[in-house]
């Protein structure tokens, strides 16, 4: 008998986390897409919208670039996390020199970032975009985080790591418990975004300084974790 020769296997196609990776018509598909889901939530916009406001004469541009909606929204979330883990990583490798890692460096280190490796205008964005994530698909039975969300281990793994280390210092705390708080905290931060927004608009900052109002904000974001579990009655 002839031996066979065994299949190559063929290599993993890179993962393209920039948006200069991506050829010029694809990246128009990416700017328009983000604002339109952001603006009318993802199951709202149709590609045919996506198309016209990204002035592509293909009607099928999206499909040619991303072969579905789905794939056109996680590369939306694949360029904003990578974006983000270049900050996180900073402000994981500081708390790795910390002698004692509590919980609130954690938090502050995966949310932070999001004011400074991002502008205002895009805050907005990824707090709009991100919002609609989250909650595109809360009424299905067994929803859950991790399920609304593209994976994204491998191009945020400083995001991946401050997470694990946050489960570490919650350990009493279940799985499906910490992911819901998860949720929350990432809500309360996001609303924080256009909350400043609505403040900066109308000239009403009742905490009287920028750093005031995050603080508060954080401090927020922080006690979704550290609340008691089980709840005390």
């Amino acid at each position: 008998m002839t031996p066979v020769a065994p299949l190559e296997k063929k290599p993993k196609a890179a993962i393209r986390t920039r948006l200069e990776d991506y050829p010029k018509g694809a990246r128009k598909l990416i700017v328009a897409a983000e604002r339109l889901f952001s603006q009318h939530g993802i199951d709202n916009v149709s590609l045919r919208q996506v198309v016209v406001a990204a002035d592509q004469a293909n009607n099928y541009a999206v499909q040619h670039h991303f072969g579905s909606k789905e794939g056109l929204v996680e590369a939306i979330f694949t360029i904003r996390m990578a974006e983000l883990d270049i900050a996180r990583s900073l402000a994981l490798e500081k708390i790795k020199k910390q002698k004692r890692i509590k919980p609130q460096d954690i938090v502050r280190a995966i949310f932070l970032p999001i004011l400074e490796a991002f502008d205002e205008k895009q805050q907005h964005l990824y707090a709009d975009f991100t919002y609609e994530l989250f909650h595109r698909n809360k009424l299905k039975p067994g929803s859950s985080l991790k399920d609304d969300i593209p994976p994204y281990e491998d191009i945020a793994p400083a995001v991946e790591e401050l997470n694990l280390m946050l489960k570490d210092c919650l350990v009493d705390m279940p799985a499906d418990v910490f992911n819901t708080r998860y949720r929350l905290a990432a809500e309360i931060f996001l609303s924080g975004l256009n909350e400043h927004r609505r403040l900066t608009v109308t000239g009403e900052n009742p905490y009287g300084t920028v750093e005031s109002f995050w603080q508060d904000i954080l401090q927020l974001t922080i006690g979704i974790y550290l609340a008691p579990y089980p709840p005390k009655p």
